[in-house]
């Protein structure tokens, strides 16, 4: 069996965050979380300095992304505002951000996001 070669980085951030989610057309109360988020990329080959990526520059990324929603409502908040603001929703409007502000010579492994201890939802775009 060949494996292909790849290396893989991964940071996590954590915010607080407050949403309510819509179930069976019920929509549960307020409630907030500290979410935190996993997001690991993948590269074939390394940078000219021996990275995938740098940490910090994936730091800064995920932060400006995040920063909209810490400490707020995000069902005020586009795009949820107008969608169901679920763990697997928004690790894949996440990870869409994060896919559009990276190399296209580094690929999102996957996302994650979890809401409380053993409740993770994963988001992996498809190759």
């Amino acid at each position: 069996m060949q494996f292909m070669s790849c290396h893989e980085i991964q940071i996590i951030q954590t915010i607080s965050a407050a949403h309510a989610i819509k179930i069976g057309n019920v929509i549960e109360p307020l409630h907030g979380h500290d979410f935190t988020f996993t997001v690991r990329l993948r590269a074939k080959d390394l940078n000219h300095d021996g990275l995938v990526c740098d940490f910090h520059e994936l730091k800064k990324i995920l932060n400006s992304i995040l920063m909209p929603f810490k400490n707020k409502n995000i069902n005020e908040i586009p795009p949820f505002n107008n969608e169901n603001p679920t763990a697997e929703k928004i690790a894949q409007y996440v990870g869409i951000q994060v896919i559009s502000k990276i190399s296209d010579k580094i690929l999102l492994s996957w996302i994650s996001v979890t809401e409380a201890e053993g409740c993770t939802a994963y988001w992996l775009p498809s190759s």
